[in-house]
């Protein structure tokens, strides 16, 4: 019985540190399970939540008009642009020589063509226009305005077209000549200088036919002459190759030339 106690206290003294030692480790699993258990419930709420709004954003979209989105858009950069020019505007009413930009333009105030600029209407006043013949437009493109470019020479153009959108005033400057056309339904009279031989001359036109030229020549002599409706001339005012005056009306019955039959010649100068 005595050997019996001893086995039965030596079995109790040895697995006494084990169950002192067992139960912290067990307090720890549980401990880390819990924590797992709440992040994994956290992570199930971010998620249910991330659903909803992904749903709710996909619901407006379905809503918006694509037409309605980029007529929005448009409307934006305008207004953006209009802000953009109205505080370079104030910067260079506040300080106009505030910095040189290329050339003589003052640093922030270049915009680049092509551009339009519209009234509070939405109507377009202004248009420009780039590449190798830029152009400006004011007023109504396709009415009355005014345009300014390049021709294919290179040269400078005006026009001034009325409500219909015609021609009435066009001004031209091209590799040493010069024109002014001015212009109604019927008529039209055009001023030209250096297009042929450096003369300058100006037309009277009827329809296409010249009726009235007026002109100088190279030589500087002066010369007139006057057409019927049907473009021929008859009356013919200059000078003849001995520099004398003369006058030569018609129209003649004649094989060749422009000539008419009356001739009014001038005394030569006596030397």
């Amino acid at each position: 019985m005595t050997r019996i106690c001893r086995v039965l206290a030596l079995v109790i003294a040895v697995a006494s540190p084990l169950t002192v030692h067992a139960q912290p480790t067990l307090n720890s699993l549980q401990q880390q399970v819990q924590r797992l258990m709440a992040a994994q419930r956290r992570v199930d709420t971010l998620l249910a939540q991330l659903d909803a709004r992904v749903l709710a954003l996909e619901a407006e979209a379905e809503k918006v008009d694509p037409e309605d989105a980029l007529a929005k858009q448009e409307e934006d950069n305008k207004e953006k642009l209009m802000a953009n020019l109205e505080r370079r505007l104030a910067a260079l009413e506040r300080n106009p020589s505030a910095g040189k930009g290329r050339g003589d333009a003052p640093a922030g105030s270049r915009v680049r063509a092509p551009f339009v600029v519209e009234d509070d209407d939405g109507d377009v006043i202004m248009r420009v226009v780039g590449g190798k013949s830029p152009r400006l437009f004011i007023g109504n493109e396709k009415g009355g305005n005014i345009e300014f470019g390049t021709g294919a020479a290179g040269g400078g153009v005006m026009r001034v077209r009325d409500g219909d959108g015609d021609d009435r005033i066009t001004l031209v400057g091209s590799q040493g000549h010069g024109e002014i056309r001015v212009a109604s339904d019927k008529q039209t009279a055009v001023l030209t200088s250096g297009l042929s031989y450096s003369s300058a001359a100006l037309r009277l036109i009827q329809g296409d036919t010249p009726t009235a030229v007026v002109g100088a020549g190279s030589n500087g002599n002066g010369h007139m002459t006057l057409s019927s409706a049907s473009g021929e001339i008859v009356v013919l005012v200059g000078l003849n190759t001995d520099g004398v005056g003369m006058v030569k009306v018609g129209p003649a019955q004649r094989t060749s030339g422009l000539g008419p039959q009356s001739v009014l010649l001038g005394a030569k100068a006596r030397k």
